[in-house]
């Protein structure tokens, strides 16, 4: 029994965008071979990387506060180890009859006081820690979406399929080129179910490519 069947290459993939931006260039067409990295499509950067200028920018302010934080704490650790001398000096001199308790009580409450702020200033430094983290991810976020400009072919193959042009308003996962691998094609076929029976695994079928003058030996992989 003879069918008719369709040769597929083995590995094929649909070269998609992940960025919102417009197609500046294709250095590939219809048909063209390629090798692992060639350069496919690149996508206009202008608006990435106005995003990294950006995330770079507030990575700056980010790292200016935390400096700023630090130094507060600096000065507040300062702070609170002068009131606490005094705290346990006055303390001393209240048990010795040497200051009065209203005395005391108010260097106590600087002391308190000084505790306090160094509480604070130990927050704002870890808040502003936090905001350089988010900067620094956002900074990294951006350099790599700055990379996904440039799609590039993830293996050796040829081009079969380009759909979409120069100009077009690419966006993430719209197709633009399909490439299949080089190495291996397979054929499809639809079987009749009458013959179904006679055919599994591992059987050895002969191939007849008749645009090309060509017959092949093939091996039925999956059914």
């Amino acid at each position: 029994y003879e069918v008719v069947g369709t040769v597929r290459a083995r590995v094929s993939a649909t070269v998609a965008s992940k960025l919102m931006g417009t197609i500046r260039k294709f250095a590939v067409q219809e048909g063209d071979r390629v090798t692992a990295g060639d350069l496919l499509v690149e996508l206009d950067e202008r608006q990435v990387r106005a995003h990294l200028n950006q995330a770079r920018a507030a990575l700056a302010e980010a790292e200016k506060a935390e400096s700023a934080a630090v130094s507060a704490r600096s000065a507040a650790e300062a702070g609170a180890r002068q009131a606490a001398l005094a705290y346990q000096r006055n303390k001393a001199l209240l048990a010795g009859g040497a200051v009065t308790q209203e005395t005391f009580e108010a260097v106590a409450a600087r002391h308190e006081q000084a505790r306090a702020a160094l509480s604070r200033a130990e927050a704002l430094v870890d808040a502003a820690r936090f905001r350089v983290q988010q900067s620094r991810a956002a900074v990294a976020a951006a350099a790599v979406a700055r990379k996904d400009a440039r799609l590039e072919a993830p293996y050796d193959g040829r081009v079969t399929a380009k759909l979409a042009d120069e100009g077009d308003l690419a966006s993430p996962g719209s197709p633009l080129l399909m490439l299949e691998q080089a190495d291996g094609y397979r054929v499809d076929l639809a079987v009749p179910e009458t013959y179904m029976s006679h055919v599994h695994v591992g059987q050895a079928l002969e191939v007849r490519i008749p645009a090309a003058g060509t017959v092949l030996s093939g091996t039925v992989a999956v059914i």
